[in-house]
């Protein structure tokens, strides 16, 4: 174990153990160590190439996200651990390749920096000082967190026009998924009377189902979308826009022929 890292041949042997990866391999490990990480993935690419990968469980999952939040935030925990102990590892080396925060730096706007555990991506180019790292009470306006794309992110109350959420974005909210409807989004999802978001684990609408008066944030009572039938007035209407809560007859609707 040369400088306190593992050799390559250890975690081989000890991931191909047997027939498979033992799951408490990653609770024994330095997250926050890059030669770690790229060690564990040449095992696991090994233990690939025999055939004896196999996924955790779902209380094993749980049990790797706590061990990678004592080196990260939630967040990476949340967004970066998964089933799979390789696709994980390769997670947290692409997490942990970026650029760490430092004082007197210039940075631009779109660089991503690992700081304090957790990626943070530049919102305005500037020379970096301790009163304004990321994260600090008075940055918000420098940063905002980052996410890859295609990450569903836990909804965090925007600041302002430039952390708002663009049209189609999509959040964690209340246990629920949500879409942006708008752009510059800084509404809450669900909150009353709020329609600027999509709740994407609503039951769809049955098509040609009688017509109900929709209520935002009431579980059977969702906005219609493009494409829903309903039967209103011994007639079959065909919702022409989306996040839809007007009666047939009076907009977002056409009659179907």
């Amino acid at each position: 174990m040369p400088n306190g890292v593992p050799e390559y041949n250890q975690f081989v042997e000890y991931v191909t153990e047997g027939y498979v990866i033992h799951p408490v391999l990653l609770l024994q490990q330095s997250f926050d160590a890059l030669p770690t990480l790229e060690a564990l993935a040449e095992g696991y690419q090994h233990v690939a190439a025999l055939g004896r990968a196999v996924d955790l469980a779902p209380v094993e999952v749980d049990a790797v996200k706590i061990v990678v939040a004592d080196a990260y935030q939630q967040d990476v925990a949340d967004n970066e651990v998964g089933v799979s102990p390789a696709q994980t590892v390769n997670r947290l080396i692409w997490v942990r390749g970026h650029s760490v925060w430092t004082t007197g730096i210039s940075v631009l706007a779109g660089r991503v920096y690992l700081h304090a555990g957790t990626l943070w991506r530049c919102v305005q180019g500037h020379t970096t000082q301790s009163d304004w790292m990321p994260g600090a009470v008075g940055s918000e306006a420098l940063w905002t967190r980052y996410y890859p794309d295609g990450t569903v992110q836990n909804w965090v109350q925007p600041l302002a026009d430039f952390d708002a959420y663009p049209l189609g974005k999509q959040v964690m909210h209340g246990g629920h998924t949500w879409e942006s409807l708008v752009p510059d989004n800084v509404w809450e999802p669900g909150a009353p009377g709020v329609t600027q978001w999509k709740n994407r684990d609503a039951p769809t609408h049955g098509q040609g189902e009688d017509w109900i008066q929709p209520v935002p944030g009431v579980p059977g009572k969702e906005p219609y979308d493009t494409g829903d039938t309903v039967t209103f007035g011994w007639q079959l209407w065909n919702c022409i826009v989306d996040n839809n809560v007007w009666q047939p007859g009076v907009f977002g609707w056409t009659l179907v022929p």
